[in-house]
């Protein structure tokens, strides 16, 4: 019994050691603290400042990156300064700071990674003077320019829009320019269009390659719709022509698959007999070898203007055929007026690789043609 109460008593005296040495410990805290400080920068960088209370002066200040520079700003503030960041990623560095007793205490610099972001590719603006704002995203400084050519289109930066300036289109043809952008290494562009319905009316050329490379066209004509929202393009040479979608505040159409363009007829020149069958808009992937006559499908009309060459129309591929790339126009012929595979005679009046339409010229232009050749039909 004596044994164990003198247990219980060691027990008791242990515990009481443990308890009091808990009460007694204190962790040693430093002097020197930072009160106050601006370190959290944007893409574009700046200078902040760090203030710190101490018993005595500051001694040194250290950067653990060469992107952040700091220096003492008296006895108790560090000026931070921080260059303009080109990176998308954001990043990080640690300033640490000793006083003249020794203590040292660390804070983190941050700055935001680079936003550059050009949403809008194509600009239209009518054939008045006319002015419109484009938006773009950025942190850093942007730098426009336009050609030294180019004295119609003026472009200036407000805030995170560019402001692009017109003067009046007289010249009865679609014109447009590129803006270049460029923030740090990045550098992207904006087409500026001016021109209106009246200016895209008319005859064209309807161009492409053939399978030898040679530039090759049929006349063509653009001219209002017999719908709101469409215009009729027509080949008078084949007596063919198509309704197409169009996007009058973007100049733009939609040239689609699988329509029907209008009879083909033959004739026996020995029996006098005729054949008729019928023209279809084919789609083709070049790179595959695939061809489509789905009316699903389509290729954008995007209209623009060149210096030498007037009012033009790029066709490009718009991704409405997944998985493929279409890069060439096919006018093919079907046996009965339906596009189906059991229809299709797989003979082609005309293909056109890479396709695009140019406007004619009228008397007294600037513009020329391109050297392409009328193609011969069946």
């Amino acid at each position: 019994m004596k044994k164990l109460n003198i247990i219980y008593m060691l027990l008791g005296c242990l515990l009481t050691f443990v308890a009091c040495s808990d009460d007694d410990y204190s962790p040693a805290v430093s002097p020197l603290k930072v009160t106050e400080s601006n370190v959290a920068f944007n893409a574009k960088g700046g200078e902040g400042e760090i203030t710190v209370a101490s018993s005595t002066p500051i001694a040194s200040v250290e950067s653990s990156d060469d992107w952040c520079a700091v220096s003492a700003n008296g006895d108790y503030k560090v000026k931070v300064t921080v260059g303009a960041n080109e990176e998308v990623d954001s990043r990080n560095s640690v300033v640490t700071i000793k006083d003249q007793g020794g203590n040292e205490t660390h804070i983190a610099v941050s700055q935001s990674g680079m936003l550059f972001v050009l949403n809008v590719h194509k600009s239209v603006l009518a054939d008045a003077a006319g002015q419109k704002y484009v938006k773009l995203v950025h942190s850093n400084d942007v730098a426009l320019s336009v050609d030294e050519s180019v004295d119609w289109l003026k472009v200036t930066m407000q805030g995170d829009s560019m402001v692009v300036n017109t003067e009046a289109n007289a010249t009865g043809n679609v014109r447009s320019a590129y803006v270049y952008c460029t923030s740090g290494p990045r550098k992207d562009s904006l087409l500026v269009v001016q021109g209106e319905t009246k200016d895209i009316l008319g005859d064209y050329y309807f161009a492409g390659q053939n399978t030898k490379g040679k530039l090759i066209y049929i006349l063509g004509n653009l001219s209002e719709g017999k719908t709101a929202g469409t215009l009729k393009l027509s080949f008078p040479t084949i007596n063919a022509s198509m309704e197409v979608p169009y996007d009058e505040e973007n100049l733009s159409f939609k040239f689609q698959c699988g329509q029907y363009l209008g009879d083909w007829v033959e004739k026996d020149e020995k029996t006098g007999d005729e054949t008729t069958s019928y023209i279809y808009t084919v789609l083709w992937d070049i790179d595959s070898g695939y061809l489509t006559w789905a009316d699903s499908y389509s290729m954008d009309g995007i209209i623009y203007g060149d210096p030498d060459y007037g009012t033009m129309v790029e066709f490009a591929d718009n991704g409405s055929w997944s998985g493929y790339n279409v890069s060439a126009i096919r006018f093919e012929l079907f046996s009965k007026k339906e596009a189906v595979k059991d229809n299709r005679l797989k003979i082609s009046l005309v293909s056109f690789i890479y396709p695009f339409m140019q406007k004619m010229a009228d008397r007294g232009t600037a513009a020329s043609k391109k050297s392409f050749e009328l193609v011969k039909l069946l």
